[in-house]
Parts: structure tokens; C-alpha cells; sequence
């Protein structure tokens, strides 16, 4: 959309998007462990000043593709058995050139690897199934595996439980989450199960 677009993330740590991160459905086992991020999203990356970047179409992240992960070593996350009961976290990183952030997942807390604090912006987080959900009539999370996204789990930096990213959180809301009006309940995911 251009300079003028981004203007407003030139301001020292500016987050805005058009709607919620979200998985991609619950309807197959690719569509439950694949991440989507919002349609349009602004962010600034390394303090106020020329660090505006701008998303301006949906990314389809699959944890099983190894290309979206900062790393496989030691632990390969793209392995579904190996997110079982595990917090990761969101990245927008600086291209290497132009205004499209690059966007990483890494279990890292500070930043992923092959980037620094100057390149990189946490920007959200979510929890990922700790063992198979299995059959049960009428629960929202009937088929889900482990290593699959927990989709209440997600969090970023607009809709967060108490300012901050609570890894093991989950959205106790009566709605999903493209409109968000109601206090933020959120609740420790193992204590609600």
C-alpha cells in the first residue's frame, strides 16, 4: 500500500492488524496445524524511525513445514510429537529487502534464531495440543492431535491475557475471536481440562 500506508508504524512499537491470528480450520489435520495470520497487519520492528512494515495478505504458516521454523536444531518442531504440551512463539523479522516482514515460529522467548532483538519483534504466541483429543460428542477440539495448534491458545499483541503473552493461556470468551467486546477471560489451558 506504500509509505504512507506504513506511516503510522514508524512509532516506537506499533502493532495493528485487521483481525486475529487463527488456525486455519478443524475440519482436516492440516487445516488444525496450519496458522493464519491476519490480512493486513502493520508492525514496527527496531524502534521509531524508517522500521514501518506492512502485511498485505494472509500468511499460511503449516508447523510441519521446516521453513517456517527458525530452527530444527536441536529440535526439529516441524515433527508434530515434538510440539505435544509446548508453548512457541510469533516473529515478524526484517526482509532482506522491501516492507514485508518475514514471519518466523520458534520456541526461542527473545528471539529467533539467525535474527536479534534489532531485527525482530515477538508478536504473538500459542499452544499446541499435548496428547490426541479423540472423540467427544459436541467438543470443539473432536480430532485434534497432538502438535496441533490449541486455537484459543493464540495470542498476539492486541488480544493477550493481562498485557503480557501468558504461555499455556487460552481464551475462556463466549465468541471467537474476529470481535472481541468481552473482558479478558483467560485461563491456565490444564486447569480448564
Amino acid at each position: 500500500m506504500g509509505f504512507l500506508n506504513r506511516l503510522p508504524a514508524r512509532q516506537d512499537g506499533y502493532y495493528n492488524r485487521n483481525r486475529m491470528w487463527k488456525n486455519k480450520g478443524s475440519d482436516t489435520a492440516a487445516n488444525r496445524r496450519t496458522l493464519v495470520s491476519p490480512s493486513h497487519m502493520l508492525v514496527n520492528i527496531g524502534g521509531a524511525g524508517a522500521h514501518a512494515y506492512e502485511l498485505e495478505a494472509s500468511v499460511e504458516l503449516d508447523l510441519n513445514t521446516a521453513s517456517n521454523w527458525d530452527t530444527t536444531i536441536p529440535t526439529n518442531y516441524a515433527v508434530a510429537a515434538n510440539r505435544a504440551g509446548k508453548d512457541f512463539y510469533i516473529y515478524a523479522c526484517v526482509p532482506v529487502s522491501g516492507y514485508v516482514p518475514v514471519i518466523i515460529l520458534s520456541a526461542a522467548t527473545t528471539y529467533p534464531a539467525g535474527y536479534t532483538a534489532a531485527n525482530s519483534r515477538k508478536i504473538g504466541c500459542f499452544h499446541c495440543e499435548c496428547a490426541d483429543v479423540g472423540t467427544i460428542s459436541g467438543h470443539p477440539l473432536t480430532g485434534y492431535l497432538a502438535g496441533d495448534i490449541i486455537p484459543r491458545s493464540i495470542q498476539d499483541l492486541k488480544h493477550r491475557p493481562y498485557g503480557r503473552f501468558l504461555p499455556g493461556f487460552a481464551w475462556g470468551g463466549p465468541t471467537d475471536f474476529d470481535s472481541l467486546n468481552y473482558a479478558p477471560l483467560w485461563a491456565s489451558i490444564y486447569h480448564l481440562s
